[in-house]
């Protein structure tokens, strides 16, 4: 006690000094105990002469050394005819305490108590720790599921911050102090942090604490998910469906359970065609959400694959693998395939209108009045109300030296005199010559389209792009904006050779009679305005020929791609006769977007170029 006498007086000497002193309208300040050792508490006592106390909201001080503020009181003085705020603290330490700005409020009024300084001194009994615990398993086994706890030195749940720990994961329990839910991502070791936590009158350690990440046994390497039971569940297709040749079914996989969403991999399925064969299924697109419920996780994967051929295809999920940590063991979560139907549609074969085979019968008689070859044709045409298109077709393909195969006529190109005459009477018996074949009506129409390009196109012709076209269903198909270029530059040239006599005849008029200069201006006004048409009819020419110069293409009926590769997965089927716009050019591969609006890839032969 001798060595702690020196510093207690000197305490005791400042604050008597400094209460004597203090005295501002009646009102007293006293601190007790006056040297408050460590681990007590002490109070700062503001006596107020008439104030009332239901009036009086005391704010929290400032505090500068070893100790904290805990709170504030206020009651009646004596004779009730005053107001008493106590200020309470708790001595942390030894050394010089600040209490810095007492105030209060009274009302509408800002009540300045002043400023304080007091030393501390060391206590008989030292501080008592408070120590809070851990509530966690010893062992757990990786990306299983387990919960976590904060407790206070009564073992009850108390609030914690966030924390992180390498290696492992932690989400809040709503509505549950201090409760995590928590994943250890691999095996090893995870260390739960040492802490402070709690406020100022609960304030206690958490001490450092270890769990041990167990891996998977050996028996369970191939577990896709680990944790609660888990089910198997085919979204789609359903079963039973019916779908068309060469179209595209959906199907969505999806594995429930309890777990971590993303920590629990994506299960899989396949499918077997009806002569056994297994399409590609390309694994689908992983996906992982909630299910609303508290630990409930959906780990899934959607994808499509192509139909090729009539029959009953079977979609079956293969048996999802998950761990039971209750058990220990490897279980397997199975869904029951279900089965596809695939019917081939029969459409009716298509019957070309009247005009088609009038207008093959011109252009095989504008090719005989050139070339013998051709008459043997058109007299095959000409002869009875049915003749044998088929024949007809086969004999004129040979006559212009031009294949049977696929693409054959829709990448011939014809020079020479009868040129379009040749490709106009070819792409006519095609029409009339296909029947159900949609390729050689799509070769046909691809045909027309590049005529309707031309610069002078052929009679006819976009009649005959018509007809192919409403063949496929093709009710709206992209026509041209403006006419073609070949006649309007001729129809400006014609306009500029007229400005040119006309500004000569100007000229000879200025030389001439005074009745001829009167006629000038006459003349004049013509040549303005036919240089006025001529130019305007040349830009027309120009913008016409930039419109037909687009690359465009008809399909011959082929497989959409996301990428330009045979082992891309296939997308929708575009069908025979669909046209649309060539935006880029890869080897043998096209990036093409259709009159639809869709971007995809197609093999160089199934489109044919116009």
């Amino acid at each position: 006690m001798r060595e702690r006498s020196r510093p207690l007086s000197i305490a005791v000497l400042a604050c008597t000094l400094a209460a004597a002193a203090w005295g501002q309208e009646g009102r007293t300040v006293r601190i007790i105990p006056e040297a408050p050792e460590v681990g007590a508490a002490f109070t700062v006592e503001a006596s107020l002469p008439d104030e009332r106390a239901e009036a009086i909201v005391p704010s929290e001080p400032g505090v500068s050394g070893p100790a904290l503020y805990t709170g504030a009181d206020v009651r009646p003085g004596d004779g009730g005819n005053a107001a008493v705020i106590e200020y309470r603290f708790i001595v942390t330490g030894i050394g010089r305490i600040d209490i810095i700005d007492l105030t209060a409020r009274s009302l509408n009024r800002w009540i300045h108590l002043g400023s304080w300084s007091l030393e501390s001194v060391a206590g008989v009994q030292p501080l008592p720790a408070r120590l809070g615990s851990w509530d966690a398993p010893r062992t757990v086994v990786a990306r299983e599921i387990f919960r976590i706890a904060t407790l206070g030195p009564d073992g009850a749940p108390i609030a914690c911050p966030a924390f992180a720990v390498e290696g492992a994961l932690f989400e809040p329990i709503p509505g549950v102090p201090g409760a995590f839910y928590a994943v250890a991502l691999d095996a090893g070791t995870l260390r739960l942090p040492a802490l402070e936590i709690g406020g100022a009158g609960d304030a206690c350690s958490l001490a450092a604490r270890s769990i041990e990440s167990r891996p998977l046994p050996p028996s369970a390497a191939k577990a896709r998910a680990v944790g609660g039971s888990w089910r198997l569940e085919l979204a789609a297709p359903r079963p039973g469906a019916t779908v068309g040749l060469d179209e595209i079914v959906a199907w969505d996989l999806r594995a429930v359970g309890r777990g971590w969403p993303g920590l629990a991999a994506p299960p899989s399925l396949s499918v077997v065609a009806p002569d056994g064969t297994l399409p590609q299924t390309g694994g689908g697109t992983a996906y992982s959400s909630g299910t609303g419920s508290a630990l409930g996780v959906v780990s899934g994967a959607r994808g499509v694959f192509s139909v090729s051929g009539p029959g009953t295809y079977l979609v079956r999920p293969e048996p999802y693998p998950w761990f039971d940590t209750s058990t220990g063991t490897l279980r397997m979560a199975s869904a029951a395939a279900v089965r596809v139907i695939v019917t081939a549609r029969r459409e009716p074969a298509w019957q070309a209108p009247d005009g088609v085979a009038d207008f093959a019968r011109r252009s095989l008689a504008a090719l005989a009045e050139g070339d013998a070859r051709w008459e043997p044709l058109l007299a095959a045409a000409d002869t009875g109300d049915n003749p044998d298109w088929s024949a007809i077709r086969l004999a004129a393909l040979g006559s212009a030296g031009v294949g049977s195969g696929r693409g054959a006529l829709a990448s011939a190109r014809f020079t020479g005199p009868g040129a379009k005459d040749t490709a106009a009477a070819l792409a006519a018996l095609g029409l009339l010559a296909a029947g159900r074949d949609a390729e050689s009506r799509a070769e046909s129409y691809c045909v027309f389209l590049r005529l309707e390009k031309a610069a002078f196109p052929l009679r006819g012709v976009s009649g005959m792009a018509d007809a192919a076209a409403t063949s496929f269903g093709n009710l709206l198909r992209v026509s041209y904006v403006l006419p073609p270029f070949g006649w309007t530059a001729a129809l400006g040239a014609c306009f500029a050779i007229v400005a040119c006599c006309a500004i000569a005849a100007v000229m000879i008029a200025a030389r001439s009679d005074e009745g001829a200069r009167r006629r000038r201006s006459g003349i004049r006004v013509v040549a303005v305005v036919s240089a006025v048409l001529g130019a305007s009819s040349l830009a027309i020419s120009a913008a016409s020929a930039v419109e037909r110069s687009v690359p465009r293409f008809v399909s011959l009926g082929g497989q959409a791609r996301s990428v330009p590769s045979e082992l891309a997965i296939q997308g929708p089927a575009i069908e025979a006769g669909r046209t649309g716009r060539v935006l880029r050019y890869a080897d043998r591969w096209l990036f093409v977007e259709t009159d639809d609006g869709r971007a995809v890839w197609l093999v160089g032969d199934d489109a044919a170029l116009y």
